[in-house]
């Protein structure tokens, strides 16, 4: 009786071809399990740049200068149809040559790896486990993907989770285009001194259609980027701004972008928050607020450095300035040009602690006490009222002691029409004569106004 065919056979061969006068080495192997047929290629150490092998463009605007070694498994039942397929390529170290156009230096390819399978007779649908590119540092890779292929005139989609880590300021303006903004990267390389983005991932799913790739849009994009200890130094600023955090959220058709830590010379902000909205719509909007403090003593540097100087005459000395303010502002606003101003909702409050504004006449005193501000504007009305509790005023022979001092303003350009109460109390104080003889205390002073016809 003739023997049991074996269950399982593997046929495996090795040959060195010649392509493009290169060699190729192959390794082949076949394994037959049952009615099903298991087909493995592999090419070692293949360079694609030693075949004139490069990417689109006349001339080519690059060129992929790194080995890479490639294995292909092609699964197939009896009948000879497919059941699927794996590709892995792994490849590096190398270089990624391009043009000017495309990059201003070479880049280093230090690792690359792709993992990719192919499941159906069509071979219409592959999904990618794994796709990591190390350039040099800078990692870029996809952390899922799938890629499903429909019939002519139907609707194909890709989708999956795109990361990006570690490109440094550096990294950023060694391979900045020359001809990308070129006036503009003049303007950037000599500030930006540190900084990188360290993560950004973004999930995205998109369907398409291969004969209309210009009606793609995306149904679904959601993601964050992150970019951490940002140092720019202005040629026109006291002192580096610096900048600790800024995280931007994605979630389509909105967007929140979150900076923690923006600093600089006597102004802190340490917590900002903007949310962006219907950006799929013609008139996106935005909601910003923002906490912040500053120092008023940097208030000369800062004039200083913009060459802005106060008038002849005024007599302030700014060198001596002082006071510490912290404050908020909030604002609403549709994202659209030209800006109407009917359609801003803002509110800035400010609050400043023991104000020393130093007058450079003899004798003379103004400050300390708590000084707060508060504007508004809204559908087109502006609003601002300024208060000054134990203001400490010094006029000699005329005026010492503590004085409250309030004013609400309100402007409304539409009736162009302008509100203002001012209320001045100092009570307090001590109204001299000659020889300091003090008067009767004052009744608080009120003013109100109400003007039209100013705004024209």
């Amino acid at each position: 009786m003739p023997g049991k065919p074996p269950e399982a056979a593997t046929l495996k061969a090795a040959v060195t071809a010649h392509f493009q006068e290169q060699p190729l080495d192959l390794a082949a192997e076949a394994t037959l399990t049952g009615p099903n047929t298991t087909a493995t290629l592999s090419l070692a150490a293949v360079n694609p740049s030693h075949f004139r092998l490069k990417l689109p463009g006349d001339p080519p605007l690059a060129a992929l200068d790194v080995p890479v070694r490639v294995v292909a498994i092609v699964r197939a039942a009896s009948d000879g149809k497919l059941q699927g397929a794996t590709l892995r390529l792994e490849g590096g170290p190398g270089l990624f040559h391009a043009t000017k156009e495309v990059f201003n230096a070479d880049v280093p390819v230090t690792s690359l790896t792709l993992a990719a399978t192919a499941d159906g007779a069509t071979l219409r649908n592959f999904s990618i486990s794994t796709l990591a590119l190390d350039l040099g540092g800078i990692r870029l890779g996809l952390g899922w993907g799938k890629l499903a292929l429909a019939e002519p005139g139907a609707v194909s989609r890709a989708s999956g989770t795109l990361i990006l880590e570690n490109v440094t300021v550096t990294h950023a303006l060694a391979l900045w285009p020359v001809d990308l903004q070129p006036s503009l990267r003049r303007q950037i390389a000599p500030v930006l001194r540190d900084g990188a983005l360290t993560r950004a991932t973004f999930t995205f799913s998109l369907p398409f259609d291969v004969a209309k790739p210009a009606a793609t849009r995306a149904d679904e994009l959601k993601g964050s980027i992150r970019l951490a200890g940002l140092v720019a130094a202005p040629p026109q600023a006291p002192g580096p701004v610096t900048l600790q955090e800024l995280v931007t959220s994605v979630e389509w058709p909105g967007a929140t972008i979150i900076v923690t830590g923006l600093a600089a010379p006597g102004v802190t902000l340490p917590n900002t928050t903007v949310r962006i909205g219907h950006l799929d719509q013609a008139e996106p909007s935005v909601e910003a607020e923002t906490d912040w403090t500053a120092d008023f003593s940097t208030a000369s540097a800062w004039l200083a450095s913009l060459g802005l100087a106060l008038p002849p005459g005024v007599p302030l000395d700014l060198a001596r300035l002082a006071g510490k303010a912290t404050g908020k502002i909030q604002a609403q606003l549709p994202l659209v040009v030209p800006l109407d101003p009917a359609r801003i909702r803002a509110e800035v409050t400010v609050g400043i602690a023991s104000p020393v504004i130093p007058l450079t006449l003899p004798g003379h005193e103004l400050g300390q006490g708590e000084l707060g501000l508060t504007a508004t504007a809204s559908q087109g009305m502006y609003a601002a009222q300024v208060t000054w509790k134990n203001l400490r005023l010094t006029i000699p022979g005329a005026l010492t002691g503590p004085v409250d001092f309030s004013a609400l303003f309100a402007m409304t350009p539409a009736t162009d029409e302008l509100t203002a109460k001012i209320i001045v109390d100092a009570a307090r104080a001590r109204l001299l004569l000659a020889g300091d003889a003090a008067l009767p205390p004052l009744a608080p002073l009120t003013l109100d106004a109400k003007i039209t016809g100013c705004l024209e």
